[in-house]
C-alpha cells in the first residue's frame, strides 16, 4: 500500500483539507500544474456601492431560489441556550459588529437584466436584534417552538437583505434562547464555528469584560484581529481560478470520473416521487457506541482509511443493495479553505464532491473500504472545482424531482460543534434545528466520547420513518460485518434480522384455508353436472349447451381416446378451432386420465412441429383447420381423432370398463396440461402442470369471487389462464361465453358480446383491457350502464398492469366492477392477487401484484436466496400448493428452476417435497406487504401478454448464413408500446441490408408466431459492448425508419394514402410518415391486435362511419386500406351514386373471360358439362343458403364447397350443422359431400390463399351466388366490399377453368318501384335501368351485382338471376328466418299485444318452395342469360297476418293507428330494429301489388314453374308461422 494515501487516508476530512492546502502552499502538490500559473489570492479594490461578483456556488443557490421561491431549504439556524445575566446590549453591538466586519453577511444579490450581482450593505446598516420576552406565556415552551419556527421559516429577500437574522427570546429570569439564522448563500458549516467565536469575543469585549464599560465608542478591533481579505475577494479569485491549467484539470478528472455514473439512486420508497423535489426534512437517530466505534477504526487503519471512509463504503454498500445497483455516487461536503487566508471568513466557502463507488467491483468489504478511501482521497485531491462546474461539464439530464449527479450525501463533522463562551453566562451546545433538506438522504455524523453519533434526515414525502430506521439497522448490520471479516464479500453481508425475516416468510401470507380434497381438476364440474344439469353451461353464438350435454359429450369424447390408446398421464394434444369443441376436448382429456395440450393452427408450421416432437402425444384431436395446420409440420402425427365425428352411441359412454387403468382413481400429482413457452435456447419449452396446483387455484377462486357467474372465455387455450376461465367457471354453476377469434381485438364488437350476453366475470391481458377501456370510456352513456348492471369482476394477468386515464374512466363508469389484478407466470397458477380498492382516480399508475393467495408462498430472494431487506428489489419465488412439475424432457433446465423450498415445511399426509419456482422476475415489498412487479432480472419479457425469450428469436436469425452476429431486445421508446427490434451485423457487409432483412423477415415469419417477429431490423457494422465484454443493450440505437420492415420504397400517392400514413405514423411511433412506403404492411410494420383496434377506430372516425376491425386485417397494405378512408355515402342521396359506373367489370374478369370464350377446348367442356359435379355456394349457413344446400345436395350429384366466414374447416362445418338443425333440415343433407371453404365475400379472393382460388375456380361447374350482407339500413358504401366487390371476386373465381356458371340470387327489390311522374306502360328491362329509384343500400348493390353480371355475360360467362320476393317461413314446419323484416313485425305485435291498422298486400314465398324453384330452374338447359323474378302470384292482405296474430296472442290484442304502433314499437328497445327498419308513413312504400305500376314484369313462377304448384298462402300456415313466432319469444323469456 502507498504509504502516503494510507497516511491521508486515516486522516478525517478536515484534516486531509488542511494538509493538502498546505502542501500546495509550499509547492509539493505532485501531479498539478504549479501555483504559479494561478493567480494570487489578495484583496481588490472596489468602490462603495459597485457591483460585486458571486462565486459559483453563490450563483447556483440565486438561480434556485429563483426556480424554486423562496422556502427555508437554504436556512442555516443556530440555537444557542443562555443561562445568567445576559448584557442584552452588548450582545446587540456585537452582533452589528459582526455584521460590519464580514461582508458575506452584508451582502444582497440584486438582478440587473436577468443576472445577480453582489452588492455591500453599509456598515453602518447594522443586525436588529429582535427580543420576545415569554416569561409571562401560558405555554412557554409552546411559544417558544412556535417563535422558533416563524424564525426558521420567515424567508429572506436574497435582493434587499440582509440575509442573516437573530432573535432572542427571554424564557426566565437570566434564560435566554439566542435564535441566529441565516441564509446558505452567505454562510457554511464552517462558518458557524467562525461565527460563535468571534460573537463571544465581540461580546465580551462590549460587556465590559476587556474594556471599560464606559468606554462605548471603543472600537471593536482590538478584540479580533483584522481580516486579510473577505468573501467578494475570494469570489472574484475562484472565478479567475476556474479558467486556470489546474482547475481545468481537475474538470477533467471529474468529467472521466462520473461519466456513465447512474443518474439517480433508484431506492424503493413508500410514495411516488412528487413531479418537484420536497424538501421537507425528517430525522432518525443514529448511534455506535463506542466498543464498536474503536472496532471500526481498527478496520480502518487495517485498510489505510479513516472512520469517514469505511461509514462511506458501508453505506455505499447498504444503498446499492436496497436500490439494486452496482454503483451509487455519494455527496459529501469539503470545506474548501485549503488557503489560511480563507479559515477565518464567514461565507459560502463549502464544495460539494460526488464520489463514485462501484460496490460490485468489490470482492470483500475490505477491498470496497480501500474503493471508498481512494474515490474520498482523490476527491479531496480536487475539491477546488466547484460543483456547479461540474454539473456544467457533466450536462446530466436537468429534473425538477431530484437534485443532479447523486441524491444522498454523507457529512461527517470532524470538529467539536461551534462554542459560545459569554463571560457570565452558561451557553449550552447549541442546535441546528432544521425541518428541510436538500437532498433524499442526508447522514449527518460526529464522533464523540460515546463513540459515533447523528442524525439520517430523509425526505419525508418519499420515506416512511418504519423505512429508514430499518436502514439505520442495515448500515449497523453492515459495519458489524466489517468489524467481523472484511473479508466477506459485500453481497454475503446478512442485512436482515429475524423480526424481519419471520415477517417476510409468516407474516405476509395469507393464514391457513382449508385444503382443496385429493381429486382431478374436472371433478367439481362433474358435480355440477349433478346438480344442475339443466343449467346452461355454454354458450356459443346461438348455440347453448346444458350441462349435462357438456358432460355426455366430454364422456363420450373421453371414450374414444381410451380406447385410441391414451392411458394414464398421457398428453392429448388439440389443434381446434375456438368454440365448444376445445371445451369438450379438455374436459374429455382429464376425465380420460390425461393431460391435454394445446396447439394454436395459426403458429407456424414448423414451431407446431417442434412442439409434437418434444410432447410426445399420445392422441392427437384435430378438426379441418387443425389437420391443415399441421400437414407441413415436419413432425410424425400420433393417432388422430376429429372430435366433430362422434363415432360412439350415445349409450356407449362407460369409460371405467374401457381398461383397469381407471381414471376414477385420481392423484392430484398426475399431469393435467403441458403449456409451451418460448424457450431461450430456440425451442420452446413444455410446463407440465398438475391437478393440485389447479385445484388449488380453483378453491381460492371460489372462497374469492361470486359463484355460479356468467364468464367471457377469452384467452387463448396455449394460456394457462384459459383453464382458469373453463373451470373456475364450470366448477361453480356459471355459463362460459365463448367468443371468436375476430371479436378478440375488435373491442367495440367486444362491448357489444359483454352486454348481449350479460357477462359478469372477465379476464383479459392488460393490453386487451386497455382496448376495452378505450371503448368503454368513449361508449354512450346508456352503453355504459348496461355493462354496469351485469359486469362484476374484471381481472389481468398476463403483464404488468398500468391504470391508464382511459382504465381509471372505465371503472368510473362501472362503479359496481372490480378490478383484480393477478400475478403468476406459467410455471406456477396465480400466485398473488390484489384487488384495487378507493375510486379509480386513487388507483397507482403502477398496480401492486397483491399478496399470496391462499396455498400460495412467495419469498423476495438475494442471489444467496436469502430474503432482501424490505423495500429491496429481490427475485420473486413461488412456493407452496402453486408449482408445476418442471419442463418436459429438459431435467437440466428444470432443476435450475424448480428448487427446494428450505423456508417451508412439508405438510401432513403429503409426499411431496416442499419446492419452489425461481421466476426471474423482480419485485419489492411496500409498507403493508403487498407486493410491488418491477420486470425481468434476466432477458425475458412480456409483449402483449407473451412470454418472449429474445434467445429464441436470436438463434433463429442467427442460423442465416447472411448474419454474423445479432442481438434481439424489447424497446419501449414511447410508454406502453413494447416492440422487438433486431440488431445485424451482417456477414457480407457489402450486401444490402435490405435485402437481408427481407430474408430474415420471411425467416422469422415461417418458424415464428406474429409476437415473436421483429418489427424492425438495425444495420450494425458490430454490436456494442461494454468494458467487460458484454452487449451494452444502453447503447442500441433506436430504429428510424430505413430499418422498419418496408416492402418498397414506393411513397403514398396524395390524398387519402398520405393521411393514412401519418395515422400510422402516430399509432406505430414512427419517425417520419415519409418513411411508409405505399405498399407496407402494418403488422409488418409493428402493429398488433390492439394498435388495429385502434386504427379501425380512427378509421371510422375519419369516414363517418363504422369500420370493422377484421377491415384492418383483411387491407394489411397501405394502398389497399387507405380505401377505408373514403366516407360512406349517406343513404338519403341515392342520386350522388354513379351506379353503372359502379358496376364496370375488372380489367383482369373482362380479359380472363374473353380467353375463356375464344378457347375451344374450354368451351366444349363447358357445353359437355351436364349435371354439375362441383358446385360452389356462397352463404350456405342462410336462411335461404341452408335450403339451398339442401335442394342441391338432393337434385344433383354434385360436391358442393360451402364458403363460409370461419376460422377454420371445422369451426365451419359446425357453424353450418348448426344453421340446418336450427331449420331442422340438417337429416335432409348429405353432408360427406359438403366441403368448407373459410373465407369471406368483402376480402380479396374471397379471403383464400392465391393458390387454394385458382385450384377451386379450375375445378367448379357451377357457383350459386346466393351469400350477401342484407340490411335494409346500411348505405352502398357500406355494403359494396361484401355485395358488390365480393361479386367481382366471384367473377373472376368463375373466369378460372371453363368458366364456370354463376347462378346469383338477387332480389326483387333491384326493379325500382313505379315513378307516378311516368306515364305508359314500360318493359321489365326500362324499369330495371331506372336505377335512380332504388330506395336502399341494399337495393343498389344487389342492382350493380347483376349489372356486372350482364357485363361478365358479354364477355361470355354464363349466368343467371334470380329475384326472390320475401322468403317466408318453410311450408311445413314454419321455421323461419328470425330476424327479418316481417319475422321482427311479428314478434313486435306478439310482444306489445298490438297490432297495427293497415290496409296493405303482402308477397310472400315460403323458402321450401324458393329454394327448389331456383335450384330448378338453374338445371334447365335455357337457364343462361335470363333474370327470373320469383314472386307468388297471389298476394294477401296485411289483414289476415295480424287477425293469426290476435289468435295466437291468448289475451286482447289492441289495434293503434300505424304511427302510435310503430312509435310503441321504437320506445321498447326490444322492438326498435322493426320500428327503424319500417317507414314512417307506410303508405309511402308502395305493396309489391302496385308496385310497378303498368309496367309489364315477367313472374317465372307462373310462366315457368307453374301457378299450379304455388298455392295460396292459407290462413292455417299464417298461424304456423306467428305460432313459431311465439314460442321462440316465449324460449327467450323463460331464458
Amino acid at each position: 500500500m502507498n504509504p502516503i494515501k494510507s497516511l491521508l487516508g486515516r486522516l478525517d476530512p478536515t484534516e486531509t483539507a488542511r494538509l493538502r492546502g498546505l502542501r500546495r502552499e509550499l509547492g509539493l502538490a505532485a501531479g498539478e500544474p504549479a501555483a504559479g500559473d494561478e493567480p494570487p489570492l489578495a484583496p481588490r479594490a472596489h468602490a462603495p456601492g459597485a457591483d460585486l461578483p458571486l462565486s459559483p456556488a453563490q450563483q447556483r443557490l440565486w438561480f434556485l431560489a429563483q426556480l424554486e421561491g423562496v422556502s427555508a431549504t437554504y436556512h442555516v439556524p443556530l440555537a444557542v441556550r443562555l443561562r445568567g445575566a445576559l448584557d442584552r446590549a452588548a450582545l446587540a453591538r456585537a452582533l452589528d459588529a459582526l455584521f460590519a466586519r464580514h461582508e458575506a453577511l452584508r451582502s444582497v444579490f440584486p438582478a440587473r437584466e436577468g443576472e445577480p450581482c453582489a452588492r455591500l450593505l453599509p456598515a453602518s446598516h447594522g443586525l436588529p436584534l429582535r427580543e420576545h420576552d415569554l416569561r409571562d406565556a401560558g405555554d412557554r415552551e409552546a411559544a417558544r417552538a412556535a417563535l422558533a419556527a416563524e424564525e426558521l421559516h420567515a424567508p429572506f429577500d436574497l435582493a434587499a437583505g440582509p440575509l442573516i437574522r437573530a432573535r432572542l427570546l427571554h424564557l426566565a429570569e437570566d434564560d435566554y434562547e439566542l435564535l441566529l439564522t441565516q441564509h446558505h448563500i452567505v454562510c457554511d458549516g464552517w462558518s458557524l464555528d467562525v461565527l460563535a467565536r468571534e460573537l463571544s469575543a465581540l461580546y465580551n469585549a462590549f460587556a465590559g469584560r476587556a474594556f471599560a464599560a464606559a468606554d462605548t465608542h471603543t472600537d471593536h478591533a482590538d478584540a479580533l484581529p483584522p481580516l486579510a481579505l473577505q468573501y467578494p475577494d475570494y469570489a472574484a479569485w475562484q472565478n479567475r481560478l476556474c479558467d486556470g491549467a489546474r482547475l481545468r484539470a481537475q474538470a477533467d478528472y471529474w468529467q472521466q470520473r462520473l461519466r456513465g455514473a447512474p443518474p439517480r439512486l433508484e431506492l424503493p420508497s413508500d410514495r411516488p416521487r412528487p413531479p418537484q423535489q420536497s424538501f421537507a426534512a425528517a430525522t432518525v437517530p443514529v448511534r455506535l457506541d463506542a466498543h464498536a466505534t474503536a472496532a471500526l477504526k481498527r478496520v480502518a487503519r487495517g485498510h489505510g482509511a479513516s472512520v469517514f471512509m469505511t461509514v462511506l463504503a458501508a453505506w455505499a454498500a447498504v444503498l446499492t443493495r436496497l436500490s439494486g445497483q452496482d454503483e451509487v455516487v455519494i455527496g459529501t461536503p469539503a470545506a474548501n479553505r485549503g488557503h489560511a487566508l480563507l479559515q477565518p471568513l464567514i461565507g459560502f466557502f463549502v464544495n460539494t464532491l460526488a464520489l463514485r463507488i462501484d460496490v460490485a467491483g468489490a470482492t470483500s468489504l475490505g477491498g470496497l473500504l480501500e474503493r471508498a478511501r481512494d474515490a474520498a482521497l482523490e476527491a479531496q485531491d480536487r475539491q477546488e472545482l466547484p460543483f456547479e462546474r461540474v454539473v456544467e461539464r457533466l450536462q446530466p439530464q436537468r429534473r425538477l424531482d431530484a437534485t443532479p449527479l447523486f441524491q444522498a450525501l454523507l457529512a461527517w463533522q470532524s470538529n467539536a460543534p461551534p462554542a459560545f463562551e459569554f463571560a457570565g453566562l452558561r451557553a449550552d451546545p447549541p442546535r441546528l434545528h432544521t425541518d428541510t433538506l436538500k437532498f433524499d438522504l442526508e447522514l449527518h455524523l460526529h464522533e464523540d466520547a460515546d463513540g459515533i453519533g447523528g442524525t439520517l434526515y430523509y425526505s419525508a414525502a418519499l420515506f416512511d420513518q418504519a423505512t429508514m430506521l430499518r436502514q439505520v439497522g442495515y448500515l449497523r448490520a453492515m459495519l458489524q460485518a466489517m468489524i467481523a471479516d472484511a473479508a466477506r464479500a459485500p453481497g454475503e453481508v446478512e442485512l436482515v434480522d429475524a423480526d424481519e425475516r419471520e415477517l417476510q416468510l409468516r407474516g405476509f401470507h395469507a393464514n391457513a384455508a382449508p385444503r382443496p380434497p385429493r381429486e382431478a381438476a374436472h371433478r367439481a364440474f362433474e358435480r355440477q353436472a349433478r346438480a344442475t344439469p339443466d343449467a346452461i353451461a355454454v354458450a356459443h353464438g346461438e348455440r347453448r349447451w346444458r350441462y349435462h350435454e357438456l358432460d355426455r359429450a366430454a364422456d363420450r369424447l373421453a371414450a374414444r381416446l381410451r380406447a385410441a390408446g391414451l392411458r394414464r398421464s398421457g398428453i392429448v394434444a388439440l389443434c381446434l378451432q375456438r368454440g365448444i369443441g376445445p371445451v369438450v376436448a379438455m374436459l374429455a382429456t382429464l376425465k380420460a386420465g390425461g393431460a391435454y395440450l394445446p396447439l394454436d393452427a395459426d403458429y407456424p408450421a414448423a414451431r407446431l412441429g417442434q412442439i409434437l416432437d418434444d410432447a410426445d402425444a399420445a392422441v392427437l384431436l384435430a378438426d379441418g383447420a387443425g389437420r391443415a395446420a399441421l400437414a407441413d409440420c415436419g413432425a410424425t402425427l400420433p393417432p388422430t381423432l376429429d372430435p366433430d365425428e362422434d363415432s360412439v352411441p350415445a349409450d356407449a359412454v362407460a369409460i371405467d370398463d374401457v381398461d383397469s387403468d381407471d381414471p376414477d382413481i385420481d392423484d392430484p400429482d398426475a399431469p393435467a396440461y403441458l403449456i409451451y413457452t418460448s424457450g431461450s435456447t430456440g425451442a420452446p419449452k413444455g410446463v407440465l402442470m398438475p391437478h393440485r396446483p389447479l385445484l388449488n387455484l380453483l378453491h381460492w377462486q371460489a372462497r374469492a369471487l361470486p359463484a355460479a357467474q356468467t364468464t367471457l372465455q377469452y384467452a387463448a387455450l396455449g394460456f394457462d389462464v384459459a383453464f382458469q376461465e373453463i373451470f373456475g367457471c364450470l366448477g361453480q354453476g356459471g355459463t362460459l361465453v365463448l367468443v371468436d377469434a375476430p371479436l378478440r381485438f375488435d373491442f367495440p364488437a367486444l362491448l357489444a358480446h359483454l352486454c348481449e350476453h350479460r357477462v359478469q366475470r372477465l379476464h383479459l391481458p392488460y393490453i386487451a383491457l386497455q382496448g376495452l377501456a378505450e371503448t368503454v370510456a368513449g361508449c354512450d352513456p346508456a352503453q355504459a350502464r348496461a355493462l354496469d348492471q351485469h359486469l362484476r369482476e374484471v381481472a389481468v394477468a398476463g403483464e404488468a398492469l398500468r391504470i391508464t386515464p382511459q382504465i381509471r374512466r372505465m371503472f368510473d363508469r362501472l362503479p359496481r366492477c372490480r378490478l383484480h389484478n393477478h400475478y403468476g407466470p406459467s410455471e406456477t397458477h396465480v400466485a398473488t392477487a390484489l384487488t384495487l380498492d378507493g375510486p379509480p382516480q386513487s388507483w397507482p399508475e403502477l398496480a401492486p401484484i397483491g399478496h399470496p393467495i391462499d396455498g400460495a408462498r412467495v419469498y423476495l430472494l438475494d442471489p444467496q436466496r436469502r430474503p432482501v431487506p424490505l423495500g429491496a428489489a429481490g427475485e420473486l419465488y413461488v412456493g407452496g400448493t402453486a408449482v408445476a412439475h418442471g419442463y418436459r424432457n429438459q431435467p437440466r433446465l428444470s432443476a435450475e428452476r424448480f428448487l427446494a423450498d428450505p423456508f417451508a415445511e412439508r405438510a401432513d399426509g403429503d409426499g411431496t417435497p416442499p419446492r419452489m419456482y425461481r421466476t426471474g422476475d423482480l419485485a419489492r415489498y411496500q409498507a403493508d406487504g403487498r407486493l410491488l412487479f418491477l420486470g425481468r432480472n434476466d432477458r425475458q419479457i412480456k409483449i402483449r401478454g407473451f412470454r418472449v425469450e429474445p434467445g429464441e428469436i436470436e438463434a433463429r436469425l442467427a442460423a442465416h448464413p447472411g448474419v454474423a452476429e445479432v442481438a434481439v431486445i424489447a424497446r419501449e421508446d414511447r410508454p406502453g408500446e413494447t416492440r422487438l427490434v433486431a440488431y445485424v451485423v451482417a456477414a457480407d457487409p457489402t450486401r444490402p441490408h435490405a435485402q437481408l432483412a427481407a430474408e430474415l423477415r420471411a425467416a422469422a415469419a415461417a418458424a415464428l408466431p406474429d409476437y415473436l417477429r421483429p418489427s424492425a431490423f438495425v444495420a450494425l457494422p458490430r454490436l456494442p459492448l461494454t468494458p467487460n465484454g458484454k452487449l451494452d443493450r444502453d447503447a442500441l440505437p433506436a430504429p428510424d425508419g430505413s430499418d422498419l420492415a418496408r416492402r418498397s420504397d414506393a411513397p403514398p400517392r396524395p390524398g387519402a394514402e398520405s393521411e393514412l400514413a401519418a395515422i400510422w405514423r402516430d399509432l406505430l411511433g414512427l419517425p417520419d410518415p415519409q418513411t411508409i412506403g405505399r405498399d407496407d404492411h402494418f403488422f409488418e410494420l409493428g402493429g398488433h391486435s390492439l394498435l388495429a383496434a385502434r386504427l379501425a377506430a380512427r378509421l371510422g372516425r375519419r369516414a363517418g362511419a363504422a369500420v370493422p376491425v377484421r377491415e384492418v386485417f383483411a387491407r394489411p397494405l397501405l394502398s389497399e386500406m387507405a380505401a377505408l378512408l373514403a366516407p360512406a355515402a349517406p343513404a338519403a342521396v341515392p342520386a350522388a351514386l354513379d351506379l353503372p359506373a359502379e358496376a364496370r367489370l375488372p380489367d383482369g374478369v373482362s380479359a380472363a373471360l374473353r380467353a375463356a370464350s375464344l378457347d375451344p377446348a374450354r368451351h366444349a367442356a363447358r357445353e359437355r358439362a351436364a349435371a354439375p359435379q362441383r358446385v360452389l355456394l356462397t352463404g350456405a349457413n342462410g336462411f335461404l343458403g341452408a335450403y339451398l344446400l339442401r335442394e342441391l345436395l338432393r337434385r344433383t350429384p354434385a360436391r358442393v364447397h360451402c364458403l363460409l366466414r370461419c376460422d377454420g374447416a371445422g369451426q365451419g362445418r359446425a357453424r353450418l350443422r348448426a344453421a340446418l338443425a336450427a331449420y331442422g333440415i340438417e337429416r335432409d343433407c348429405d353432408l360427406e359431400r359438403v366441403e368448407i371453404e373459410p373465407g369471406d365475400l368483402a376480402l380479396p379472393a374471397l379471403g383464400l390463399a392465391p393458390t387454394r382460388f385458382d385450384a377451386l375456380g379450375e375445378g367448379l361447374d357451377a357457383i350459386y351466388h346466393n351469400g350477401a350482407w342484407v340490411h335494409s339500413l346500411h348505405p352502398y358504401r357500406t355494403l359494396k366490399p361484401a355485395n358488390v366487390l365480393g361479386t367481382m371476386e366471384i367473377l373472376r373465381l368463375a373466369a378460372r377453368g371453363a368458366p364456370s356458371r354463376v347462378h346469383y340470387v338477387s332480389t326483387v327489390a333491384t326493379l325500382p318501384p313505379r315513378d307516378p311522374a311516368v306515364a305508359g306502360r314500360l318493359d321489365e328491362e326500362t324499369v330495371f335501368a331506372r336505377w335512380q329509384g332504388l330506395l336502399t343500400g341494399y337495393a343498389q348493390s344487389k342492382w350493380v351485382a347483376e349489372q356486372s353480371l350482364r357485363a361478365a355475360g358479354a364477355h361470355g360467362l354464363p349466368f343467371a338471376v334470380y329475384r326472390p320476393t320475401h322468403i317466408s317461413g318453410d311450408s311445413r314446419s314454419a321455421a323461419s328466418n328470425d330476424r327479418d323484416t316481417w319475422s321482427l313485425f311479428v314478434d313486435a305485435c306478439l310482444r306489445h299485444r298490438c297490432v297495427p291498422e293497415l290496409e296493405e298486400t303482402l308477397n310472400w314465398l315460403p323458402v321450401d318452395w324458393m329454394s327448389a324453384f331456383i335450384v330448378e330452374l338453374s338445371l334447365r338447359a335455357d337457364a343462361d342469360g335470363r333474370s327470373h323474378n320469383l314472386i307468388h302470384p297471389q298476394s294477401f292482405p296485411l289483414r289476415r297476418l295480424t287477425d293469426a296474430i290476435a289468435a295466437s296472442a291468448g289475451a286482447p290484442v289492441r289495434c293503434l293507428g300505424y304511427r302510435d304502433w310503430r312509435a310503441l314499437c321504437a320506445a321498447d328497445p326490444a322492438s326498435a330494429d322493426v320500428a327503424a327498419i319500417l317507414p314512417a308513413e307506410l303508405a309511402d312504400e308502395p305493396g309489391l301489388a302496385d308496385a310497378f305500376g303498368e309496367a309489364t314484369i315477367g313472374n317465372a313462377v307462373g310462366e315457368r314453374i307453374g301457378a299450379q304448384r304455388c298455392p295460396p298462402l292459407d290462413d292455417a300456415l299464417l298461424r304456423a308461422y306467428v305460432e313459431r313466432r311465439n314460442r321462440a319469444l316465449a324460449a327467450v323469456r323463460s331464458g
